[in-house]
């Protein structure tokens, strides 16, 4: 798989300015998502840290509360100084999707993207703590989102 491309987001709120940029002059993929799993995952992404994170299986709580207050802060933390994210770690399954079944499906998918980026950005209220990372504070919270987008428009190469 090639490397994906520099790319860094100061906010949040570039990330549809690249999907739409993306959607409308066409993009190679780098990776294994398109353009409709990139939005979609994200979004999901946005919506939890607002909405509270998916449920996690009794048997992994455990490890997961260890991991929260060891190894998690230490990582929150490498990722903000780096400004980037290790490709192939794990995700949550229900936030992974099928490839687009059509360009209409990419062009909702920007959408949903763009709706979620604008209503995280205007949360006022305290974020769900997040299972693996802990409380975060709003500056912690939207770094790791400008950041993890970034990520993944970054293996979507412009035409």
């Amino acid at each position: 798989m090639p490397a994906p491309r520099p790319l860094t987001f100061a906010s949040v709120g570039e990330a549809p300015a690249e999907a739409e940029r993306l959607l409308t002059g066409g993009y190679e993929r780098r990776g294994n998502w398109d353009l409709r799993q990139v939005c979609d995952h994200c979004a999901d992404w946005l919506a939890f840290p607002i909405d509270g994170y998916p449920p996690v299986p009794p048997w992994f709580k455990p490890a997961l509360l260890a991991i929260r207050h060891t190894l998690g802060p230490r990582i929150l933390h490498q990722i903000l100084r780096e400004g980037t994210m290790r490709a192939g770690s794990p995700t949550v399954a229900r936030t992974l999707y099928p490839p687009a079944p059509d360009p209409a499906a990419d062009a909702a998918a920007v959408e949903r993207l763009a709706r979620a980026a604008d209503r995280f950005l205007a949360h006022e209220g305290k974020y769900a703590i997040s299972p693996f990372f802990g409380r975060m504070s709003r500056e912690e919270a939207r770094g790791l989102q400008a950041i993890h987008t970034a990520h993944h428009f970054g293996f979507l190469e412009p035409k």
